[in-house]
């Protein structure tokens, strides 16, 4: 889709393109091998794209959200640990021209930056797993 659109969108000068990773994509994540190296991928690839056109006028961003209430996750919102996905698109779309890659939420970024040193250290990566494996499930039978 990039591809295609992003050529019209130099042609213009101007252009928003949004790509949703995850923060399953900023370190390796056992249990989640395929699917933290896709995220991985993508923000590699987004930051690379928005290097290379921040002066055609295109604004490339990269959200690298956490957990996130919808119809994929059915995890119900909760204050605290999981954002409704109206509220993170609303907090989202405030950051595009802010940061080319952002969590997208303020409560997202707090998370990240207390769960960075944690999980950078890969000792304490699977007990934070096997916590939130365990959180995933309480979630989805209430």
């Amino acid at each position: 889709m990039t591809r295609i659109i992003l050529p019209q969108m130099t042609a213009r000068g101007r252009g928003v393109i949004i790509n949703i990773s995850s923060e399953a994509g900023r370190q390796p994540s056992p249990f989640l091998a395929l699917y933290g190296a896709t995220k991985a991928f993508m923000n590699s690839l987004s930051q690379a794209m928005a290097l290379e056109y921040q002066s055609s006028g295109v604004i490339i961003q990269t959200l690298t959200p956490l957990l996130v209430s919808s119809n994929i996750t059915k995890i119900p919102p909760r204050k605290f640990l999981v954002k409704s996905s109206d509220d993170f698109v609303r907090e989202a779309l405030d950051t595009v021209g802010v940061s080319n890659f952002t969590s997208g939420c303020f409560l997202h970024s707090v998370h990240s930056l207390l769960l960075w040193p944690l999980t950078s250290n890969f000792k304490f990566t699977i007990p934070i797993l096997t916590f939130f494996h365990s959180l995933f499930r309480a979630f989805r039978r209430s």
